[in-house]
C-alpha cells in the first residue's frame, strides 16, 4: 500500500509561522524584564548612603484645598502630595518621583468655627494645608556622582477656617488656635502657603 506524502498546507505553515514569532517575542520580553532587573539592582549596590542634608525638616508645603459646604465630601480621601523627579526640596534636587500620602476628610467650617469679621460671621471655608517631613539623605555611587532622596517622609496637615471676600481679593483668616484673626491679600495668602519659610505666618500668630 502506497504512503501518502503530507502535504502543509497554506494555512498551516502562517499557523507555524505566527507561532515560532509568538514564542520568539516572549523570550525576548522574559529577557529583557530580567536584564532590566538587573540592571537596576546593579544600580542600586553600586550606590551608597554618604550624607544625611537635612533630618526631621518640614521639607513642603501645599495649599489643598479651600473647602465650603458646597464642594465637601463627608467620606474620607486619600491626598497625595508629589514630588516630581528634578524638584528642589531644600536646595536639593530629588533624584526620583515620589509621593506621600495621607487619609483625611475634607470638610467644611464646623459649629464650633471662630467667628470672623470682627466676630460677626460665620467662616466660609476651611483651608487644608499638607505639610511634609522627613529627611533628605545624600547617596553617591562609585564614580562620585551624588544624588538625593527623600526618606521618612511624613505627611500631615493643618486646617485654618477662613472668610472668603473675593470681591476684594482677600481673607480673613483665624488662627489655628481660634483666638485671633486677620485680613490678608488672597494671593499673598496662597504664596505664603506654599513655602516652607513663610506658612506658619498664616497659621499663628
Amino acid at each position: 500500500m502506497a504512503r501518502k506524502t503530507l502535504r502543509l498546507t497554506k494555512r498551516g505553515f502562517f499557523a507555524i509561522v505566527i507561532a515560532v514569532l509568538v514564542v520568539a517575542l516572549l523570550l525576548l520580553v522574559i529577557f529583557n524584564q530580567d536584564s532590566s532587573e538587573n540592571t537596576i539592582k546593579k544600580e542600586e549596590t553600586n550606590v551608597e548612603i554618604s550624607n544625611v542634608v537635612a533630618e526631621n525638616q518640614v521639607l513642603k508645603v501645599e495649599l489643598l484645598e479651600l473647602v465650603n459646604e458646597r464642594n465637601y465630601l463627608e467620606s474620607y480621601q486619600e491626598v497625595i502630595m508629589r514630588i516630581e523627579k528634578g524638584e528642589k526640596v531644600l536646595g536639593y534636587k530629588i533624584a526620583r518621583n515620589q509621593s506621600f500620602n495621607k487619609v483625611m476628610q475634607l470638610l467644611p467650617p464646623g459649629e464650633d468655627a471662630p467667628l470672623l469679621n470682627h466676630s460677626s460671621q460665620k467662616p466660609s471655608h476651611e483651608a487644608y494645608i499638607l505639610v511634609l517631613t522627613g529627611d533628605i539623605v545624600e547617596y553617591q555611587n562609585q564614580d562620585g556622582k551624588k544624588t538625593y532622596q527623600i526618606v521618612n517622609g511624613q505627611l500631615s496637615y493643618y486646617q485654618q477656617s477662613l472668610l472668603l471676600e473675593s470681591e476684594y481679593n482677600s481673607v480673613y483668616i483665624a488662627s489655628i488656635d481660634g483666638k485671633k484673626e486677620k485680613m490678608v491679600n488672597l494671593d499673598d495668602y496662597q504664596k505664603a502657603l506654599a513655602s516652607t519659610e513663610s506658612y506658619m505666618t498664616m497659621l499663628q500668630w
